[in-house]
């Protein structure tokens, strides 16, 4: 089993008003302003429906939920009139065979070009190494997803460490959570459903955040950077990787369209690290060539753009 979130409320501070939370049957409550964040399946809902709608509209629904039967419980959720009742419904869909056999089905193998596969999973490897710091003890991953690079991490970590799977879309947290319970691999691990943009965390409580996809796949990164930054202890070191574009390039103005392209080139990325006072930062690249993706376009990832030069690379720095 995973750990109970209720151990580790010290953590968290409320969303609405930044006090303290303490601990409720089912719930994390603040006493000031009265806001409750339910505890469903073990995971505490730091979003209310209507920020989760806000999300999850037009073309971010098909992009995060791309099976249709997914999109379907998503839509029910998002519509209904009693959110935590169909919360519940909705992540107790997460743990029957159908959810599992489709969340088991999903592979790590992204890329046509074998060299620039391979360089995505030396990439994680890159990020994972960073955990083996022996002073980390509180590791955030957002966006956790299919759990590519928690699935990693929990395979190289101490017992008394701590990742905490952070991710906007419930259903893929919840998927990720039975999956792992269920081949008892997630004793590290508490799930968290919120959005990395408000983060719910204390200041100078983490040691350490990975993100995967951060460069070109985040939605406003620069922003969940400012408050990771705040969540960051003194010392703590945040790591994340993605792909690198020209600038001016097509994959550019592409990321710029889809409002995941805030730090899509490495100007872009240096400049933001260095106005949240990160330092020792480190760039590595893992791969550097052009698009040879030669599925159709209703197939294919619209990043990088067909035929595009890009980069895999990871960066690290410090705070």
């Amino acid at each position: 089993m995973s750990k109970s979130v209720k151990s580790y409320s010290y953590l968290f501070k409320c969303p609405g008003c930044g006090q303290d939370l303490t601990v409720g049957d089912d719930c994390l409550r603040c006493e000031e302003c009265k806001r409750i964040i339910p505890i469903v399946g073990g995971i505490p809902i730091f979003l209310s429906q209507e920020e989760t709608r806000d999300f999850f509209s037009g073309e971010f629904l098909d992009i995060f939920c791309s099976i249709k039967r997914d999109q379907k419980n998503m839509q029910v959720m998002l519509k209904s009139k009693d959110y935590i009742k169909e919360l519940n419904k909705l992540i107790n869909f997460a743990k029957t065979k159908e959810a599992q056999k489709l969340f088991e089905d999903i592979d790590d193998n992204w890329i046509d070009d074998p060299e620039a596969q391979r360089a995505v999973y030396n990439e994680l490897d890159y990020i994972v190494d960073t955990a083996r710091n022996k002073k980390t003890k509180i590791i955030l991953d957002w966006p956790t997803g299919p759990g590519s690079l928690v699935r990693r991490l929990i395979e190289v970590i101490k017992q008394d460490i701590l990742i905490i799977a952070y991710d906007i879309d419930i259903l893929a947290l919840a998927k990720l959570k039975f999956y792992l319970e269920k081949n008892g691999k997630a004793e590290n691990l508490i799930f968290v459903n919120g959005d990395a943009r408000k983060l719910p965390f204390k200041n100078e409580k983490l040691d350490l955040v990975t993100v995967f996809g951060l460069m070109g796949e985040v939605p406003e990164p620069n922003i969940a950077l400012v408050d990771t930054v705040r969540c960051l202890k003194n010392g703590g070191a945040i790591v994340g990787g993605g792909e690198i574009y020209k600038d001016n390039s097509s994959s550019v103005y592409k990321a710029d369209s889809l409002s995941i392209g805030h730090l899509s080139t490495k100007k872009r990325l240096f400049d933001c690290l260095k106005s949240l006072g990160l330092k020792n930062l480190e760039f590595k690249i893992f791969f550097e060539g052009y698009d040879s993706d030669t599925l159709s376009d209703e197939e294919r990832c619209p990043l990088p753009a067909r035929g595009d030069w890009y980069q895999i690379a990871a960066i690290k720095a410090e705070k």
